[in-house]
């Protein structure tokens, strides 16, 4: 069968590029998947149900920080109202704090003269939401339980080989994550790897609320976040005027510590308790004593990119492209970017399809790209790389830089911009449903 886009992987990213494919371009798009995808036997659970004591102990959620560009997509599809609907949580500050010392650099609202700085989403919410959505869209054919086994480039089409069938398209989106098939069988090599690092991932309830303030300490260990989660669902400070209290609803929090993978082993063969000792001697002041925690779950950690993210009618998004360590909180902002540009540029060609598969065209997307996904890497992975140096004058500092960075305002409204925002490398036809631009 022939279509105009094939997208394999249907993870957050694969999901919204091939939703934004069908909203704003009239290709026919077809969407595989190795593994079977579907929404919930139940009604999506909003935010309350998971804060019963039952399901908050469970298995650990996974969570994705997002920019305001990224909300700006989402509102584009048309999938933000409902989202926050079902809960989020926004935060209006950051806190980054250095353990061997007193170096210090927070950042509020005021930093952005924006209402919020981002948000904290459900990465099972936002997958069903899409998925409902790609579901009910004419324009969008999915295939489940097809792995890829071949890709063979024609003059004007690829053709693509899967244990359940063959199909072509004029262009291929690789879009099915770090260990990427699509990325394999294209010969596209990479550059880093595997981190000797993995992520301990789990929930916890602490004595005072957040305040609505996403929390970063850099330990000797590796660095540990706090990222601010909410019992409450419908606010989004962009619709209201001012921030509620922050109560009880906001005592949680979901964890990302990042360790030496024998330490994280070491950690994971803890009992709850025993587990709950060790990180509450790093839980920040202003959150108070440790009061629960869930299970926990153990992610590798990588820090790699493709060498090239375009090949002849083929190109690689999200984790198929880069991989960034988690200590920035942007995997999931850059895929979407990465999505948006790709749709933004395949709209404007959409009067000549056969601009959809030619060199020249992807090579400009390669341009548009370049520079955000090489700098968001290299700022990852330069902290990485500092933050595990021992010696005394890099510790001094690495104090010294942020307390430095913390006074002065403009390279803090700078950092704030690019961590928060992304205008630079949102399309204009954007734009329009972000409801300000401050800056």
């Amino acid at each position: 069968m022939k279509y105009d886009v094939a997208v394999v992987g249907s993870g957050l990213v694969g999901k919204a590029l091939a939703l934004l494919l069908a909203q704003e371009t009239h290709y026919q798009v077809v969407l595989f998947d190795q593994t079977e995808v579907s929404v919930h036997k139940q009604s999506v659970p909003m935010a309350q149900m998971r804060y019963q004591d039952a399901a908050f102990t469970q298995s650990p959620w996974a969570v994705s920080a997002l920019s305001l560009s990224s909300r700006a997509i989402l509102q584009k599809l048309g999938l933000w109202a409902q989202l926050v609907q079902m809960g989020i949580c926004p935060f209006a500050g950051m806190e980054i704090t250095e353990a061997l010392g007193a170096g210090q650099l927070s950042f509020s609202t005021s930093d952005l003269n924006e209402n919020c700085l981002g948000y904290l989403v459900y990465n099972d919410l936002l997958a069903d939401l899409m998925q409902k959505a790609i579901e009910q869209h004419e324009c969008i054919t999915q295939y489940q339980r097809h792995r890829l086994q071949n890709i063979r480039m024609r003059a004007d089409r690829v053709d693509l080989s899967f244990d359940r069938g063959q199909y072509s398209a004029r262009l291929l989106v690789g879009a099915d994550g770090k260990h990427s098939r699509v990325r394999e069988l294209l010969g596209i090599s990479v550059t880093g790897g595997r981190y000797e690092q993995d992520a301990l991932v789990c929930q916890i309830k602490t004595q005072r609320p957040h305040e609505w303030v996403a929390r970063q300490v850099f330990l000797e260990q590796g660095p540990i976040a706090f990222l601010p989660l909410t019992a409450r669902d419908g606010f989004d400070p962009m619709w209201q005027e001012s921030w509620p209290r922050a109560c009880a609803s906001e005592q949680y929090s979901s964890i990302v510590w990042s360790l030496p993978q024998n330490q994280a082993r070491d950690l994971m063969g803890l009992s709850c308790e025993a587990f709950k000792r060790a990180l509450a001697a790093h839980v920040p002041t202003a959150l108070g004593s440790l009061e629960h925690c869930s299970k926990l779950a153990k992610w590798p950690l990588y820090g790699q990119s493709a060498n090239n993210c375009v090949y002849r009618h083929a190109v690689l998004v999200g984790d198929s492209a880069q991989v960034l360590h988690p200590l920035a909180g942007q995997g999931l902002n850059i895929g979407l970017m990465d999505a948006a540009v790709l749709v933004d540029l395949l709209s404007e060609s959409q009067q000549e399809i056969g601009l959809v598969h030619s060199e020249l065209f992807l090579s400009r997307y390669r341009r548009v790209r370049k520079l955000h996904q090489k700098s968001l890497l290299a700022v990852t992975h330069g902290l990485h790389v500092l933050y595990r140096q021992r010696d005394w004058w890099l510790i001094l500092g690495r104090n010294l830089g942020l307390n430095w960075a913390h006074r002065c305002r403009p390279l803090k409204r700078f950092l704030v911009k690019q961590a928060s925002a992304h205008r630079d490398y949102l399309p204009k036809s954007f734009w329009p449903y972000h409801q300000q631009w401050p800056f």
